[in-house]
């Protein structure tokens, strides 16, 4: 937020607050410099090739031309007052700099570490702490969202210069062409992944389709899959309906608890894949950990909690008209996810785990080291869930443990895997 102060002919001095996880952009002046002084939190400023944290009434000088920006990687609140000194004091002055790091050393990294978003429902257990060492304050911590340009919960980038920048400010810096043809033409980027610890069951729910969601909400609807990453002895999921019925019966069975009766119960198992389909009642059961891969959208409409409350004694809101519009009343047929080994090698077995309009969806098991081929067709997401190693693309080798999350751009290059370990991998 930029906040005028005072002016007159040749200066403008302007308070700039930076709020936590947030940057300018990489930028300069053609005629004007800039004095700065920070007067609360630690900035991170960038002038030409270097970079560092400036703390509370530490100053800096930006000359006339000189590339700059000012991020805020802390909790706290960034204030500095900017005092600009020049001729032309307007934003046409400001030319930004888009497609390189912020040390100007060159284009933006191929590969980044992602750290996530967290919630806390109240179904939500402690598996992703215990599990993959999620770090996190709250109690329970029932979904990690991975890869995630959402506004309900945005994953940031977890090391590098751009460390603590909104994933979806990442992606304006980077710009569309990173991330693929096949995206070129969509308003949002395209996909969320997200773990899941049910340590109850979730409530009976419904996603809306593309053409509902986007006219009601205004966002993408939600087609999801999910891989059980592990469960419990004899844990199930409900997945569509056991016949076909009507939305007069489902309002009913809702009104007299009895809506679990008609539904398709799956028993599940360690490394069992679930497509979800836009329109199909479903819901996670109780002690169930998930990797679910899913379109770009937190459109849910809640058909029935168990008559659940929340932290504050107030029962969860159902959404009973808006599941009513777009459920599916079929019996559900279990979808052709085209789970197939495609390669088993001595190094590494490559899994086909979903493939629908939206994504697809690999599972890489590598014993010793795996090679990824990325085209310009698509980015690439690559999750780990057990072992650790490293991952290269080009130069750059970052190490990697279970639970953690990176961001590979389009491009044809490779990315190389070295260390036993399984990981999913997703591209459009």
């Amino acid at each position: 937020i930029h906040e005028l102060l005072t002016s007159a002919n040749g200066y403008k001095v302007k308070k700039v607050t930076v709020f936590p996880g947030m940057s300018m952009n990489l930028h300069q002046h053609e005629f004007r410099s800039e004095h700065w002084s920070v007067v609360e939190g630690v900035a991170t400023i960038t002038l030409g090739t270097q970079e560092r944290d400036y703390h509370k009434f530490e100053s800096v000088f930006v000359p006339i031309g000189m590339q700059h920006k000012v991020a805020n990687h802390t909790d706290k609140n960034v204030v500095i007052i900017e005092v600009g000194i020049g001729d032309m004091l307007t934003d046409n002055d400001m030319v930004k700099i888009y497609g390189q790091d912020n040390n100007n050393s060159g284009p933006v990294s191929d590969i980044v570490k992602l750290d996530p978003a967290f919630k806390d429902n109240l179904w939500g257990g402690t598996k992703l702490r215990t599990v993959f060492g999620k770090k996190c304050d709250y109690d329970i911590i029932a979904e990690s969202w991975e890869l995630s340009a959402h506004p309900d919960g945005q994953s940031r980038i977890a090391e590098g210069r751009y460390r603590g920048m909104l994933f979806n400010d990442y992606l304006r810096r980077i710009g569309k062409e990173a991330l693929g043809w096949k995206c070129q033409a969509l308003d949002r980027f395209p996909i969320l992944i997200k773990f899941i610890d049910a340590k109850q069951p979730l409530s009976v729910q419904i996603h809306p389709d593309d053409e509902y969601a986007l006219e009601v909400e205004g966002e993408y609807g939600k087609n999801e899959v999910w891989y059980i990453l592990d469960c419990e002895p004899g844990a199930s999921l409900y997945c569509g309906l056991k016949r076909k019925t009507t939305k007069e019966e489902i309002r009913d069975r809702i009104a007299n608890n009895t809506i679990t009766e008609i539904l398709n119960e799956v028993k599940v198992k360690k490394g069992d894949v679930v497509f979800i389909k836009a329109g199909t009642i479903h819901a996670i059961g109780a002690g169930i950990l998930i990797c679910e891969i899913q379109q770009n959208s937190n459109s849910t409409y809640r058909l029935y909690d168990y008559d659940r409350r929340d932290k504050y004694g107030n029962l969860r809101e159902l959404h009973l008209e808006k599941a009513l519009d777009v459920v599916d009343v079929e019996p559900y047929v279990r979808n052709n996810n085209k789970q197939e080994i495609l390669v088993q090698n001595d190094n590494y077995e490559m899994e086909r785990l979903v493939q629908c309009k939206y994504f697809e969806c690999f599972k890489y098991a590598v014993k010793d080291e795996a090679k990824i081929m990325v085209d310009d067709a698509s980015f690439i997401s690559v999750i780990f869930v057990s072992g650790r190693g490293s991952i290269t693309v080009d130069s750059r080798t970052l190490e990697f443990k279970a639970g953690e999350s990176f961001f590979v751009t389009a491009g044809k290059k490779n990315i190389i895997i070295h260390g036993e370990s399984e990981c999913i991998v997703t591209h459009v």
